[in-house]
This record gives structure tokens, C-alpha cells and sequence, in this order.
């Protein structure tokens, strides 16, 4: 099947998956593209562990979903949904997928077996990201604009609580347990910080300093550290889940917008958006051992933002926000094997398999027609938000991001996506030995 592309390039838009503009996704995915702009950076989610498996991916811009079959790297469906969406969840068992609109303040419940939006949960302002508890129970949405986090109980699909958030919540991620959440706090001041929700009082425990506007958040698999990308920064917080403190920083590239961890827990996979690459993480170090490029339209680039690894960890995919593509990325080669088109700037992309084979009957949305620049009602949060607050602090960094969000808007109005060359199916990749 062709693949397929949607949307304009010229509107500028990160968990253990998967920016949105996150302050009204102000807390997606520049300091402020993400925010407000429409894309949050946003992290990476559990994969499912069936026998096939596809990757959906949240086109901003187009209001859709895009559906590429993991086996040959094709785009096999495209689903509408709300109004920008920003994140993506899949359910452990690959029944569903959950797509979290910016901009119509809810959740489009995907079945995974027809590709269709079965229904639609309300939740809190500006949801930025999700990611499904381990058990596969429950979904907890990140409110960046209302700091808020909405837990939907994905038996029924219906909201069963509203937890109490820092700044901004972006991204949330499970101790393999699932007894903590740990939640960034994208507008928590300069410093940033992390939140810890006991998910079984679902109480905030702890607030962890880290570096500012933290996006993205991965857990290793044994639980012990989770990773929080520092979006203002090139750095990555190591937190201790024992003592929920920093215990080191990892320096990366430009912009870290999201990461995940890989299966076995010995790398993790880190999102440099305006850096144009993924930076290779490894935990027994804390040291970045690799860079991987990845390629985009100049001057602007591809502008990576979500991440999800399959279950195996050969393969890493990355929603590159800037270049309306999906990357994918062989791990052991550590170089992109493939280029997937999808909708109008992804923001997020998530893993999900099912036992019993495809999904059928793919469906079509219209590709979305963009007025280029930042929305409006964009532009009206901000303002909103100036007026609003006492803390000068806060005043400011929201004038910061809206300064950043109308710079990088000009950028793609000034240099818009050149078309690309035609793919290498079979690319031939160097063997390359483990750090």
C-alpha cells in the first residue's frame, strides 16, 4: 500500500512515551511550540507483546492518527480524531488505542480491530500526553492546562478520578509495579520538577527538583531509575525511585522532548529535537554512547519529539514533528532503516499489537488545512495567563515561550519542507559493536 501524507507543512504544532502547547499540552513541543504551538514533547508507551503490531502515531495538525504496519513499514490507516492530538496510549493487550486531543480537551478511544474512534471521554484543559498503568487498568492523562491528572478506568472508559498536579503536568510514567507515577511538571518555574503520585492513595508523595521544562519520562524496567528529559536544557535527570532524588545528569543534544528505555534496560533512547537526533543513554554509565542523525528538511530539520520501542528492542520509532515523518531505527545498527510519511506534524507515537492479525476496513480522514503561524486562541492563552498570575517568574516565562513559539513559526513559513528523495527500501546497514 502507498503510504500516505496529510496536512500542509506550515503551522508549528513526547512517558515512558511521547509537545502540544501545554500551558492552556503552558506547560506538546518547543519550550512553547510544544506548549502552545500544539505539540507537547511527548515520551513513549508499553508496547504490547502479541504477533503483529502496529505503530500509531498522532498527527497534530491533521486531527488523526496515522497506522503503519510495523512489518513492512506502510501506512495502513488513517483515523480521525479530535482537535490536535497530541499523545498517544495503547493498552497492554492491543485492543485500544488512546489518542489525547489537545485542543478539544479530550480522548478518542481507537479499537484497534477496525481502526475507528468508538467513543470520546472528556477530561482536563489542554491534555498533553497519557500513558496506561502496567496492569493495562487504567489511563492516567496528563491536564497541562488545568494541572490536572484524569484517570479513566479502561474497563468501562469512563473518568473515575481528577488528581491534583504540578505546573504544566506533560508526561507520565509507571514504576513496573505500578505502585508510583511519576509526572513532569513542564511549567514548574526555571528549575523544574517531577512529580510522585502513589497511584494507590493517589496522593502526591514527592516533588523532585530537575533541570527546566521537563517533557519526557521513561522508567528502566527493574524499576530502579526513571529518566526525565529537560526540554529547556541538553541535559537528562537520572532519578532514584528509592530515594526519589538525582542522583546524576546525563548531557545530550538540543531540546531533549522525550525518552524511552529499552527491554533489557541497558540504553535509553533520548528525543534532541532542535539537535535533529536521538542520543543513545547507557544506564550502567550514564553516559551517552551513541548519536543517531536524524534527517529532516534544512534549515529547520526533523525535529524528533515521541518515542516507542518494540517490544523486543530492535527498533525504535521517532515522530519527527518538523518533518511530517516517523522514523525508524535499528538498534542494533544504530542508524535509521526506514522513513515513514504521515500526517501534518506528529507529535507522539505509540506500539500496539494484536494476536489475531491486521486491522480492517482502514478509514480516511480529509488532510487538514492550515492558516500557517500560531492559532489565535493560542496566542489569547498566553495573554490570559500574563494577566492572570502575580508571580513574575511565571509572567515571564510565558512571554519567553510565546517569543520562541512566533520565532520558530516563522522559521517554517520562511523555509518550508522540500520535497525528499525517494526512500531506500533495503538500506545496507553497517554492523556496529555494543558500547
Amino acid at each position: 500500500m502507498s503510504r500516505s501524507r496529510a496536512g500542509n507543512y506550515i503551522r508549528v504544532g513526547r512517558r515512558d512515551r511521547r509537545c502540544g502547547s501545554r500551558l492552556p499540552r503552558l506547560a506538546g513541543v518547543l519550550i512553547a511550540v510544544i506548549l502552545m504551538a500544539g505539540f507537547f514533547p511527548t515520551s513513549a508507551a508499553q508496547a504490547a507483546t502479541t504477533a503483529q503490531r502496529f505503530a500509531y502515531v498522532s498527527d497534530l495538525n491533521a486531527d488523526s492518527v496515522s497506522v503503519i504496519d510495523t512489518a513492512d513499514e506502510t501506512v495502513v490507516a488513517t483515523v480521525p480524531v479530535g482537535d490536535r492530538p497530541n499523545g498517544i496510549a495503547a493498552l497492554p493487550d492491543g485492543s485500544r488505542v488512546y489518542a489525547i486531543n489537545f485542543d478539544s480537551d479530550d480522548v478518542s478511544v481507537i479499537s484497534t480491530a477496525t481502526n475507528t474512534v468508538i467513543r470520546t471521554v472528556d477530561v482536563g484543559t489542554r491534555p498533553a500526553d497519557a500513558t496506561v498503568t502496567p496492569d493495562g487498568r487504567f489511563l492516567y492523562v496528563a491536564d497541562s492546562g488545568s494541572d490536572t491528572v484524569t484517570v479513566i478506568d479502561t474497563a468501562t472508559d469512563a473518568v473515575v478520578d481528577t488528581l491534583a498536579a504540578g505546573d504544566g503536568p506533560a508526561e507520565v510514567a509507571f514504576t513496573p509495579d505500578g505502585r508510583y507515577a511519576y509526572v513532569t511538571d513542564f511549567l514548574a518555574g526555571p528549575a523544574g520538577t517531577v512529580s510522585v503520585i502513589d497511584t494507590a492513595a493517589r496522593t502526591t508523595l514527592a516533588t523532585i527538583p530537575v533541570g527546566a521544562h521537563p517533557s519526557g519520562i521513561t522508567i528502566t524496567p527493574d524499576g530502579r531509575y526513571a529518566y526525565s528529559t529537560n526540554f529547556g536544557t541538553t541535559t537528562v535527570s537520572v532519578i532514584s525511585t528509592s530515594s526519589n532524588t538525582v542522583v546524576d545528569t546525563v548531557t545530550v543534544g538540543s531540546a531533549p522532548a522525550d525518552a524511552v528505555a529499552g527491554p533489557d534496560g541497558s540504553r535509553v533512547y533520548v528525543a534532541d529535537m532542535f539537535s535533529n537526533a536521538v542520543s543513545v543513554i547507557s544506564t550502567s554509565s550514564n553516559t551517552v554512547v551513541d548519536t543517531i542523525p536524524i534527517s529532516g528538511p534544512t534549515p529547520v530539520g526533523s525535529g524528533p519529539n515521541g518515542l516507542a520501542i518494540t517490544p523486543d528492542g530492535s527498533r525504535v520509532y521517532v515522530a519527527n514533528t518538523f518533518a511530517d515523518t516517523t522514523s525508524v531505527i535499528s538498534t542494533a545498527a544504530g542508524t535509521v532503516a526506514d522513513t515513514v510519511d504521515v500526517g501534518g506534524r506528529p507529535t507522539d507515537v505509540d506500539i500496539a499489537g494484536t494476536a489475531t492479525g491486521g486491522p480492517s476496513a482502514p478509514s480516511s480522514a480529509p488532510a487538514a488545512q492550515e492558516s500557517g503561524g500560531v492559532v489565535s486562541r493560542e496566542n489569547e492563552n498566553f495573554t490570559g495567563i500574563v494577566a492572570a498570575t502575580q508571580d513574575a517568574g511565571i509572567r515571564q516565562a510565558v512571554r519567553d515561550i510565546r517569543a520562541f513559539v512566533q520565532q520558530v513559526t516563522k522559521r517554517h513559513l520562511d523555509h518550508p519542507a522540500p520535497a525528499r528523495p525517494p526512500k531506500i527500501r533495503h538500506p545496507r546497514l553497517a554492523a556496529r559493536t555494543p558500547s
